[in-house]
């Protein structure tokens, strides 16, 4: 039986609580009018996230991965989603390789899942995105991250694996999607930003970033 863990205010919400220090850099989640194809912004990105979950859950738990029937369709509604998701899988399988990839899973290994609440598990993953924009990098740690938190909790309960999915779409959708939609849609974040892409070692980067804010958050 899991021992409950009374967390800590994170370095968000200190942050957000601070007096002295500037505000973080966040869209924001509340009274904001999204326009007419935010819809298809966070379709697109519940559709990828929901795929890049299924994958990883088929990865480690082959024939297996069915039980937790992720909404995803065979076929990509739109060609271009269809290169976006191709994109993403490109940058997956290059982070997978980074040194960093570890020490990602590691700290999904931390994350008391019969214990933390919702709001808990936000600001965690908000610390990501606490010291800067949000990234194409960062959200392909996003990504890894709430998938990890997903495929450890599969094998001891497919409610609790469905749970922290919601979550991490939940999250994704509120402050992520707005982000990609002011830029033109996950299309030219993912795709056509490709070729101005930075080096590898800035996705590496991204993966630093949050470790250092993660460790930052249990150990306060």
């Amino acid at each position: 039986m899991e021992t409950a863990i009374q967390y800590p205010a994170s370095f968000c919400s200190r942050r957000r609580r601070s007096r002295t220090l500037p505000p973080l850099i966040m869209p924001p989640t509340q009274n904001v009018e999204f326009p007419q194809d935010y819809d298809d912004v966070v379709e697109e990105g519940k559709l990828l996230f929901n795929r890049f979950v299924l994958d990883r859950l088929e990865q480690e738990h082959p024939g297996d991965a069915t039980a937790i029937a992720i909404p995803v369709s065979s076929d990509y509604k739109n060609p271009m989603w269809a290169k976006a998701g191709r994109e993403l899988r490109f940058m997956a399988d290059e982070f997978a390789r980074s040194s960093r990839r570890n020490d990602v899973k590691r700290k999904a290994q931390e994350v008391s899942v019969n214990n933390i609440t919702y709001e808990q598990f936000k600001d965690l993953l908000a610390e990501l995105f606490c010291q800067g924009h949000i990234t194409k990098e960062r959200i392909m740690v996003l990504f890894f991250f709430c998938s990890d938190v997903a495929v450890r909790t599969f094998s001891s309960s497919v409610d609790l694996c469905k749970k922290f999915i919601n979550w991490s779409l939940s999250f994704i959708t509120r402050n992520v999607c707005r982000w990609v939609r002011d830029r033109g849609g996950w299309e030219d974040v993912l795709v056509i930003d490709h070729i101005l892409t930075v080096p590898k070692p800035i996705i590496v980067l991204g993966a630093f970033v949050f470790i250092f804010f993660a460790v930052k958050y249990y150990r306060s």
